[in-house]
């Protein structure tokens, strides 16, 4: 999913990440949520490694307006990430969060990011 606001209104438009990404051109984006796969280990899909690495990162960054933000969901916690994030980008938090409101534990986890 990719929200976009422009002239004081919101716009979210659910798509294959990829091709939104890359054809972004100079009509970036102010946040990017990105729900793809377990997250960023171990991968249902192998095609899907590439959003969580080095190069991935650089597309979305190049996808974000300068202060913009983008969340990556996660059935689980992974420091490596956090650590590759950060080499991107500023702000870099991984946030515990709840499968459901009235679960018992947080098992999943929310990788925030924010752009320079």
């Amino acid at each position: 999913m990719i929200a976009d606001h422009r002239r004081g209104f919101l716009r979210v438009r659910e798509s294959q990440y990829g091709d939104r990404i890359d054809r972004c051109g100079s009509d970036r984006f102010d946040a990017i949520l990105l729900d793809v796969d377990n997250g960023p280990d171990p991968f249902l899909q192998k095609g899907n490694s590439r959003l969580y690495q080095g190069s991935g990162l650089v597309r979305i960054k190049a996808a974000l307006k300068p202060k913009g933000r983008v969340i990556f969901w996660s059935a689980h916690q992974d420091k490596s990430f956090v650590k590759l994030l950060s080499k991107s980008f500023k702000n870099v938090e991984a946030i515990s969060a709840k499968a459901y409101p009235k679960a018992k534990r947080f098992t999943h986890t929310l990788f925030v990011a924010d752009r320079d």
